[in-house]
């Protein structure tokens, strides 16, 4: 009835190493399996991997009440296209794009034809653009040098899909001085408490982080928007944890 799918990429081959995704991706992964998703952890994946959980997450997201996809880790945009980078991920030559990373693109779409009434798709990436100084041909594109994700239009979503990006398009999102990116620790703190609807959870992170700014965007059915405003992230019935990160210092404190 629900699944999940969460990867945190931290130990980077080719590029900087990040502190926070594997944190955040535990965490997440951690209170889905409370909740009583089908979990699939993939920690610091390379390309093969990522594929392969893709894929096998799709399959079992036949049928389910709710899929969800978390991803923390580096991620690109190269014009207008965004890229999910796997750890072993080197990009030498800008068609690497295609050869060694996942596209926000064919994720969205695969997701998107898996059958799943609900398709949640949540990015915390995009911290800086990891081969801006030791790339040639990213200079030469038209790839921000702040690493931020490009908007992707409501047009390519399939029906039951809700987009969340941890930073607004073309924004970079912090990847946090704790144990936890800014984005995560308001995702953590929301998803402690039962019953809250999905599209409740993220008003209220978008509302928490003040950074940076989380973006949202759905499909744009009204069925869709009904469902995500009434349907809970976490189940009414599922205690809550005994620990809760505290807000990070870039956080508004809680009402």
């Amino acid at each position: 009835e629900r699944v999940a799918l969460v990867v945190g990429n931290n130990a980077y081959e080719h590029a900087p190493a990040l502190a926070n995704p594997l944190n955040d991706a535990k965490a997440v992964a951690g209170r889905l399996e409370e909740a009583g998703y089908s979990v699939t952890l993939l920690e610091n994946a390379g390309i093969r991997d990522m594929l392969k959980g893709l894929r096998s997450f799709c399959s079992s997201a036949q049928g389910a009440e709710t899929a969800v996809f978390f991803f923390a880790g580096h991620g690109v945009e190269v014009d207008g296209e965004n890229y999910l980078l796997p750890v072993d991920a080197e990009l030498q030559e800008e068609v690497d794009l295609d050869l060694e990373t996942l596209t926000l693109a064919d994720t969205i779409d695969e997701i998107g034809e898996s059958g799943a009434r609900l398709k949640l798709i949540i990015l915390d990436c995009c911290r800086n653009n990891p081969f801006e100084a030791t790339r040639s041909w990213v200079g030469a594109t038209r790839s921000l040098g702040s690493g931020g994700l490009a908007a992707v239009e409501q047009d390519k979503l399939a029906e039951g899909t809700m987009l969340v990006f941890s930073a607004a398009p073309r924004k970079p999102a912090l990847d946090g001085e704790g144990d936890n990116s800014p984005f995560s620790v308001a995702l953590i703190r929301e998803m402690a408490h039962s019953g809250l609807s999905i599209a409740g959870v993220f008003g209220k992170v978008a509302m928490a982080v003040s950074e940076q700014e989380p973006w949202i965007r759905f499909d744009g059915s009204g069925r869709s928007f009904a469902a995500f405003n009434s349907y809970p992230l976490i189940p009414e019935d599922i205690p809550e944890p005994t620990a809760i990160p505290a807000p990070a210092s870039d956080l508004r404190p809680p009402e």
